[in-house]
């Protein structure tokens, strides 16, 4: 071979190296880059592609053509009709362009996106695809989480606030069409803190899971307003948070349908969840609201139910009410009460007064009861059954029981201070104080603070303390008394009054219902009642002290049954803390 001959070999070999070079490189670019380049001939029937287009169709490493049967095999079967219609558009010779991802299914399932452009070729005699194929599997799994914490609540798996009003209001927009109604509902379950101060929030959670999904099957097809975008299955329930659920039930004829499903949820929710401490009751309180009746957008609607949610609540729990205009005058009262209260004992502006307790037959001064009071500058004078009540529904029983606390503590030191009598001062206990597990050491703090002992404060508390999660009641309870607190049972004879309360709960007194002295002469069996409740605390080494002595009469007939400590209109009415302490000053001198 001559010079040049070998010159052109050597160049060819050269060039030929860094083709095969160049290839790998770009194949392992490919790679790198999850991205292969492929070319589809419908008329042909074939299918070529690269190594890593291949790889990520799930097709082998073998690059010969493949007939394009075998490409649309990998494909998820509700992406091939779109793949079809791909073919039908080259087979027209219609040139485009397109980008689109796909499902593939194997071995490796992932999700791709196919590329490409719609070319003639062979002097326009035909149309083949060409382009690139991409593996995005990871960034649709991103995507898919992004959008799950952004319509979906974690802890429950329903549709969050966000995906519930955009649902809703496509619902609502249908059935201003059709003339047809939007029942909107709000779910809340009753005293829910309870299960998460008592059993934990992880027992809570759990009630929320299971809630969440009793919810769902509670509710029928034709129920259906929502849509699932994760399973295109349906739904009508949401979680907007808290304890709180919404559901919406569409294309009703009537809003009163809503009923049936009102009813169908709260028997749903009567069965006991299962908890790892055994199986505990859980209720729920419904408000409905109505499209178009009560309210033409999604943030009216969700307003009125709120409102009828709370007077659900206000007739017992564990019922449901539709909205009714009259309402939104009383909640918008009801708020305003609640704020004003609020605002009352943040700020210290309830007012505390006495009542003596007395012994009856000399008169002597033995101690007084603390009773609340609020005066309201707009509203006035607040009832106690209406203030007390209001707190123990929004969650302020234990500042209540803080201020009362510390009022009286501070009034015992002043007492102290001064050099007169010190005498026990009683103050009401709400059940709902006896469910919070710091609530003893509170009351401790505030007594140390004030330089007074425990025994000077005389806790008074009714049955529903005991029997509403008595083993919850014992743990304060025993607290309370090792701290060196007195605790009094109130309204004793009204209640449940099993005696089985007294052998467990150690007390230092019972206090006998004015019921039973207010017809103390006149009914031979209220006597006798009153008698053994002196014997039964005689027995148990209590005090029996007998309320609402009015008069007289009743003082002497008290006496004659062996009960001798007193509190009544007789003895006085409440006084201001400023008339109390004149009164230990006047004893203080004799």
């Amino acid at each position: 071979m001559d010079h040049a001959g070998t010159d052109h070999a050597a160049r060819l070999l050269a060039l030929e190296t860094a083709l095969r070079r160049s290839e790998a490189r770009l194949a392992e670019t490919q790679r790198i880059a999850r991205v292969g380049s492929w070319e589809l001939d419908p008329v042909a029937d074939s299918f070529i592609g690269s190594a890593e287009a291949f790889r990520l169709l799930g097709l082998g490493s073998d690059e010969r053509a493949r007939p394009i049967a075998e490409l649309r095999h990998v494909l998820a079967m509700e992406e091939r009709p779109v793949f079809d219609r791909f073919l039908r558009r080259a087979r027209a010779f219609r040139p485009a362009r397109f980008s689109r991802e796909f499902r593939i299914v194997g071995d490796a399932p992932r999700t791709v996106v196919f590329t490409g452009e719609l070319a003639r070729v062979d002097d326009g005699a035909r149309a083949v695809w060409t382009g690139t194929v991409q593996d995005v599997t990871e960034a649709v799994a991103s995507r898919e989480q992004i959008r799950t914490l952004a319509y979906f609540d974690p802890l429950t798996g329903l549709p969050n606030r966000l995906q519930f009003v955009e649902q809703v209001r496509v619902a609502l927009a249908n059935a201003r069409r059709n003339d047809r109604r939007v029942a909107l509902m709000m779910v809340d379950l009753d005293h829910f803190k309870r299960i998460n101060d008592s059993l934990g929030h992880g027992a809570g959670d759990e009630v929320l899971r299971v809630v969440g999904n009793r919810l769902q099957h509670a509710v029928r097809d034709y129920d259906v307003v929502l849509r699932d975008r994760a399973s295109n299955g349906e739904s009508t329930v949401a979680r907007m948070g808290g304890d709180e659920f919404l559901l919406a039930i569409g294309d009703l004829e009537q809003g009163e349908h809503a009923a049936t499903v009102a009813r169908r949820l709260l028997e749903a929710l009567s069965a006991p969840v299962p908890l790892a401490d055994g199986p505990h009751e859980v209720s729920a309180s419904v408000g409905i609201s109505v499209f178009p009746e009560d309210g033409e957008s999604f943030e009216v609607l969700l307003k009125h139910a709120d409102v009828a949610l709370y007077q659900a609540k206000d007739t017992g729990r564990n019922a449901y009410a539709f909205y009714d205009r009259r309402m939104s005058e009383a909640a918008l009262q009801r708020l305003a009460l609640e704020s004003s209260l609020r605002h009352a004992v943040a700020n210290r502006q309830l007012t505390v007064v006495l009542q003596p307790k007395v012994d009856g037959a000399s008169g002597a001064l033995l101690g007084g009861e603390a009773l609340l009071r609020w005066h309201d500058p707009v509203m006035g004078n607040v009832p106690p059954s209406v203030f007390i009540a209001l707190a123990e529904r929004i969650g302020l029983a234990t500042e209540l029981a803080r201020f009362g606390f510390t009022v009286v503590a501070e009034l015992l030191a002043g007492w102290r201070r001064q050099g007169l009598p010190v005498l026990p001062i009683a103050i009401n206990v709400s059940p709902q104080v006896f469910r919070d597990p710091s609530a003893a050491d509170l009351f401790a703090r505030i007594v140390a603070d004030a330089g007074v002992e425990p025994w000077m404060v005389e806790l008074e508390i009714t049955e529903t303390a005991l029997i509403d999660e008595p083993e919850r009641a014992e743990q304060v309870f025993e607290r309370l008394r090792s701290l060196g607190f007195r605790i009094a049972l109130d309204d004793f004879g009204t209640g449940f009054s099993s005696l089985s309360h007294l052998r467990r709960f150690r007390l230092d007194a019972l206090k006998i219902d004015r019921a039973f002295v207010r017809e103390l002469q006149a009914n031979s069996r209220d006597a006798a009642i009153v008698r053994a409740i002196v014997e039964l605390a005689d027995s148990l080494g209590l005090v029996a002290i007998a309320e609402g002595v009015e008069h007289d009469a009743q003082r002497r007939l008290l006496l004659s049954l062996g009960c001798s400590a007193m509190q009544g209109y007789l003895f006085g009415t409440p006084a201001s803390p400023e008339e109390f302490t004149a009164r230990l000053r006047a004893l203080a001198c004799r």
